[in-house]
């Protein structure tokens, strides 16, 4: 009679050993399955003890209401994480389901690398809205909308690249409707450390120099499907790490002050990645807004100095005089040189040919006293040693 009784004692913990709604995915073959929480089978708070399955890849569906303060209880000790995966939390709505979130709802869940947050319609997105993370790798908003946002939603949260699988260090929004297509300027300023920035459809109507000023380690810049229609000049100055930037799909207003971004980035080494098309003028509406900046007077690349502009390259009459200078210089350096190797070369000349002479008198007295030898009874004398010198 025991054994049935420890049958349904094991089938009993394995049909309780998640929280009710909560089971791991069937369809996924991964190494690391995501366990998810369908709600309001499930409703929150969630609580990480009461979790068999791994919580490494938690996603919530269905979700249409308020994550309140502490919904997720417990998460602080989660152990036992595979290194080779990112820590991930999806939160997906239901059709039409909304979303409200306050400064705690995301309490104790710093383990999480990438948040994805999908098709909700945001409420509202309060100060510290994120602020049990600490820091993310990647924060994902796709589809639905955003009512608006508090100018400290972002404040203790940092989006740094963490050196996870496919990691980003970046915050991406996209295909979501930001109600009055604008956020507040110092919205980003505490994501120093945050390397990608995607605003991808999401209405906004402008991006200003304050939008960026804080984002001294951004490398990409997305704007693109938006209705952005011009860019303060100067404004990505700051951005010195600033690599890649597409402007597509906007409304340009084109002008020849408006469009100095596309003389600024190549001299700045960043790569435009799909070529702003104008809306204005009429003429040229729908067009690169390279041809109509190609009818733009280009400034002279010696302003208000004297001098001639060769290749686009401004050489100033100092420039020149020195040049000219030098090249005289050259010439006379080069003919002295010449004259010195010449001269030195006729000296050896006339050395040679007085040595020659020397021997061949010296020579001849030799055969003078060899003849009168007899006579005198005399030898005749040695030669003398040659003086070193020119002669």
């Amino acid at each position: 009679m025991r054994l049935p009784l420890v049958i349904l004692s094991l089938l009993s913990v394995h049909v309780s050993g998640n929280p009710t709604g909560c089971a791991e995915r069937t369809d996924n073959f991964d190494a690391v399955i995501p366990t998810r929480c369908t709600y309001p089978t499930r409703s929150f708070p969630i609580t990480y003890s009461t979790f068999t399955t791994s919580v490494q890849r938690l996603e919530i569906v269905g979700m249409t209401g308020t994550l309140s303060a502490n919904s997720f209880v417990g998460f602080g000790s989660v152990s036992g994480l595979d290194a080779g995966w990112p820590s991930s939390l999806l939160i997906r709505c239901a059709s039409g389901g909304s979303l409200t979130l306050v400064s705690n709802s995301f309490n104790t869940m710093s383990y999480i690398d990438t948040l994805t947050i999908e098709n909700c319609a945001i409420a509202s997105l309060p100060a510290q809205a994120f602020l049990g993370f600490t820091t993310l790798d990647s924060l994902f908003i796709t589809g639905g909308s955003i009512a608006g946002f508090d100018s400290g939603t972002f404040t203790n949260l940092a989006i740094n690249a963490t050196g996870i699988a496919n990691s980003v260090g970046g915050l991406t929004i996209k295909d979501t409707a930001i109600t009055g297509g604008t956020v507040p300027n110092d919205l980003f300023s505490g994501l120093a450390g945050m390397q990608s920035l995607v605003l991808d459809n999401v209405g906004l109507s402008e991006l200003t120099a304050t939008h960026l000023a804080g984002l001294t380690a951004l490398r990409t810049l997305t704007v693109i499907n938006n209705n952005v229609t011009l860019l303060a000049s100067g404004m990505f100055d700051p951005l010195k790490a600033l690599s890649y930037v597409d402007l597509g799909l906007n409304n340009w207003e084109c002008s020849c002050d408006n469009l100095w971004f596309l003389t600024y980035f190549p001299e700045n080494h960043v790569n435009l990645r799909t070529m702003a098309i104008c809306s204005t003028p009429t003429a040229y509406a729908n067009t690169k807004a390279t041809l109509f900046y190609d009818t733009c007077p280009k400034p002279d690349a010696c302003g208000d100095q004297t001098g001639i502009v060769l290749s686009g390259i401004c050489f100033t009459i100092y420039q020149i005089v020195t040049y000219v200078l030098l090249v005289i210089t050259l010439v006379v350096s080069c003919i002295a040189l010449g004259l010195i190797c010449k001269t030195r070369a006729d000296l050896v000349r006339v050395k040679k040919r007085l040595n020659n002479k020397k021997a061949n008198s010296w020579n001849r007295v030799q055969e003078a006293m060899k003849k009168a030898k007899g006579a005198l009874g005399q030898k005749p004398p040695a030669a003398t040693k040659a003086t070193d010198g020119w002669v």
